[in-house]
């Protein structure tokens, strides 16, 4: 009876971390970034401000944020990568950008041709071989990306 009522107990607790697990990993990936993002908006607001008057990227330490860099000569962006993992030639990229002339850009600023998609609203670009990646904007010169090499 005792070891009956122990394994309702321990398939229970497996069920629930399964169930747990897949409603975590069933969640649109760019919701993470975007969650970041707001969370950390007023300081981004900051950093950007400092960046287009004094052209420093400075930021202090905010939660989810792995990195920030500045990209691009023509259309310059302010990037802050949130997720970055693989082992190349398969690696993914993710977190958001400031787009300084408020249009979508690729990964790093590359310069390569982004193609609009009506039915979901991301902009999608294809780099040498297999790397490619989208964007989508989030609010106002802010966009969300993802890239994959």
């Amino acid at each position: 009876m005792k070891k009956k009522k122990m394994l309702v107990i321990i398939t229970s607790i497996l069920a629930v971390c399964v169930l747990a697990a897949v409603l975590i990993g069933s969640r649109p990936w760019y919701r993470q970034p975007e969650r970041i993002f707001e969370k950390n908006r007023e300081a981004l607001d900051s950093v950007v401000e400092t960046y287009l008057s004094d052209g420093m990227v400075s930021y202090p330490v905010m939660d989810g944020i792995i990195s920030v860099n500045q990209w691009g000569e023509e259309n310059q962006i302010l990037e802050f990568m949130t997720k970055g993992f693989g082992i190349a030639p398969a690696s993914t990229y993710r977190g958001f950008y400031y787009s300084v002339n408020g249009g979508p850009a690729a990964f790093q600023g590359m310069d390569c041709k982004l193609t609009y998609q009506e039915k979901d609203g991301w902009y999608e670009w294809t780099g040498e071989g297999d790397n490619g990646g989208r964007t989508k904007q989030i609010d106002g010169n802010w966009y969300v990306f993802e890239a994959h090499f």
